[in-house]
């Protein structure tokens, strides 16, 4: 039997990426962290007795030894348990009520999530962080009755990331507010975030421009070969490309009209209101 004998380490340090993770995490949790990795995430909410039981899961045998070192370095567990495994097939049923996935494509993402979807039946709160492809599984949520309550995007070193957190409810009521400008459609708020595009913090902005601009980059470069079929690619980049900027504008302005109006009716702010300068993240 592992180990399990308090510790006189400091509680795991968690990254800028897993930190915002942590944050949406109920206390008194049961956590399954789906590709755990090193085990930080379960293992540093265990050690704050932010969650009574976690479960760590990871299919590479590399990764679950190192989770399992983690896990008796820091005396926990009896609270945590690592598995090797293939996403949430290594859950019992009922074992877990909140699920975090991090760190996978998006592609990787859904198809975990679809392989089983029974297990997902006493998960109160889904937590997402795609490493790519984020609108596959703003996608899947959507079609599979999970309402989007949270998106947070930041920059965890060298990469933006995206967080977006869900729970049973109406898919769709993220994607409808009022004064959402016609521009935002949902296919385009699949890609961009709704919540993010509600609140279109700046960057938020610069990130989807800069998009744009990397796209209009590959329609010069795909165009460049003179071939029919390169030409219409570019041509599909080129519109891609036009349609985000567009969102992005309509967000930002819509954003502005709101926060003026916001104004307009409370003419006293409220002492340590945060502005958007002063946010690095979005939450809801």
């Amino acid at each position: 039997m592992a180990d399990a004998r308090p510790t006189d380490r400091p509680v795991p340090s968690l990254s800028p990426r897993l930190a915002a993770i942590a944050a949406h995490v109920p206390p008194g949790a049961r956590l399954a962290d789906i590709g755990t990795d090193h085990a930080v995430l379960p293992v540093a909410l265990a050690r704050m007795r932010h969650v009574v039981a976690a479960v760590a899961v990871d299919l590479r045998p590399g990764a679950v030894a190192l989770a399992n070192r983690m896990v008796v370095r820091h005396g926990v567990a009896d609270r945590v348990a690592v598995r090797r495994g293939d996403g949430l097939a290594a859950l019992r049923d009922g074992e877990a009520d909140v699920v975090v996935i991090s760190g996978l494509g998006g592609s990787t993402i859904v198809r975990i999530l679809a392989a089983q979807p029974t297990t997902l039946d006493t998960v109160g709160r889904l937590i997402v962080a795609p490493q790519s492809e984020t609108w596959r599984v703003r996608r899947w949520l959507m079609t599979n009755g999970w309402a989007i309550v949270a998106e947070v995007l930041l920059r965890d070193g060298a990469q933006d990331y995206e967080i977006v957190v869900t729970e049973r409810g109406d898919p769709r009521a993220a994607y409808r507010w009022s004064g959402r400008p016609s521009q935002l459609r949902t296919a385009s708020l699949l890609w961009l975030g709704p919540v993010l595009a509600r609140a279109a913090e700046a960057h938020w902005q610069d990130r989807w421009r800069r998009a744009a601009d990397d796209r209009e980059a590959l329609a010069d470069r795909t165009a460049a070969s003179g071939s029919t079929r390169a030409i219409r690619a570019a041509v599909r980049h080129r519109r891609w490309a036009a349609r985000t900027r567009r969102a992005v504008d309509a967000a930002e302005g819509a954003a502005e009209r709101a926060t003026e109006g916001s104004q307009s009716r409370s003419p006293t702010a409220p002492t340590g209101l945060r502005t958007a300068g002063d946010r690095a993240a979005v939450r809801s």
